[in-house]
Order: structure tokens, then C-alpha cells, then sequence
């Protein structure tokens, strides 16, 4: 199992490098960014392993003709809306704080503002250490959960 999901993580690690060295190199004027490159790598790796947890879990707990018709539209779909992955949540706040308050529900919220942290190193996102607890209690939760999921799925004798 772990070595499923650090596979996942790895993969998709390994796809981002090259989009991002030549996204910092070409965006950015050929200037150093004012963010860490080790705080950086950091949450790209953390963030990794919270999406290969995140979606083991959902392929372990939920049958694949279930997927379509009700993970997505009910788990996926809200996750990734109220992920402020378009605007800051200090923005989302200016406009509407009730709504912003909902943002903090979706742990791709704190995977977003934590890259945005780690990268541009601004006060207008949430707090980096709160974004990198969260995405840490996301994965060992995510891990523990799939692993019980698994052992259910698995066992034939277990009671339902």
C-alpha cells in the first residue's frame, strides 16, 4: 500500500519538475523567485503524496460504476470548487468572509495556499505551517482509512 501510494507520488513528481523549472525560468524573467526551492520541493512532495492517498482511498472504498454517479459530483467536485484554486482565500474573503470560511472544509485549499506560500512567500495566503499540518493529518488520515478500507475489502471473513 505504501509503496503504491509513494509510487503515485513519485510519478506525478517527476511529470511536474519539468513543467515547473521551465514555468520559474520563463514566468519569472530568468529571475530567482522570492520562494524556498527546498520549502518548495517540500510541499510539492507532500502534496503529491495527499493526491495518491487521497485518490487510493476513493478507488478502494468506492466500486468503479459508483465513481462516475456519485464521487465526483458529491466528493471530488466540492473539493476541488472550494479549493481557491483561482483566487486566494484572502481574496475569496475581501468579497465574501461567510463564504470564505467554507473554503477552509476542502483540504485542497491548504494544498494550493501551501505551494502559494512556498513559492511567492507573500502574507496575502493562509498561514504556511497551518497549510502543511493539514496536509500531513490529510495523508496519515487518508493512509489510515484506505488501510481499513483494504483490510474490509480484503477479508472475507470480517462481518460487515
Amino acid at each position: 500500500l505504501y509503496a503504491y501510494i509513494f509510487g503515485l507520488a513519485l510519478h506525478m513528481l517527476l511529470l511536474i519538475a519539468p513543467i515547473m523549472t521551465i514555468g520559474l525560468l520563463f514566468l519569472n524573467g530568468f529571475h530567482f523567485f522570492p520562494g524556498s526551492i527546498a520549502l518548495t520541493a517540500v510541499v510539492l512532495v507532500c502534496v503529491g503524496i495527499f493526491f495518491a492517498s487521497l485518490f487510493m482511498l476513493i478507488s478502494i472504498w468506492f466500486r468503479p460504476d459508483r465513481y462516475l454517479d456519485s464521487v465526483w459530483p458529491r466528493i471530488l467536485g466540492p473539493m476541488f470548487v472550494f479549493g481557491a484554486i483561482f483566487y486566494t482565500w484572502k481574496r475569496i474573503f475581501s468579497l465574501s468572509p461567510r463564504i470564505a470560511y467554507l473554503f477552509f472544509l476542502s483540504p485542497v485549499l491548504y494544498c494550493t495556499e501551501g505551494l502559494r506560500g512556498a513559492l511567492l512567500t507573500d502574507v496575502h495566503y493562509v498561514s504556511f505551517p497551518l497549510c502543511f499540518a493539514v496536509i500531513i493529518g490529510c495523508i496519515v488520515s487518508f493512509i489510515a482509512l484506505t488501510s481499513i478500507a483494504l483490510r474490509r475489502r480484503l477479508d472475507p471473513v470480517e462481518a460487515r
